[in-house]
């Protein structure tokens, strides 16, 4: 697997758009997948924690590469 650093944005973001860049360069001979999961923190006395649930992970293929 491999990754790129987590980016945090607040529910009052102006952002519309993130760009992400991997930490490594994979190096693969089979199918590829990007894959891009969002989780959803709750500010709770100015300490975000994470909320658990079915419905509060989401992730969703952005491309392939054959």
């Amino acid at each position: 697997m491999y990754l790129a650093d987590a980016v945090m944005l607040s529910k009052t973001s102006p952002t519309s758009t993130i760009h992400l860049t991997l930490n490594s360069i994979p190096h693969a001979t089979a199918t590829q997948l990007a894959v891009c999961g969002v989780r959803f923190y709750q500010d709770v006395a100015r300490e975000l924690v994470l909320l658990n649930g079915r419905e509060t992970v989401g992730f969703g293929v952005v491309g392939v590469n054959e």
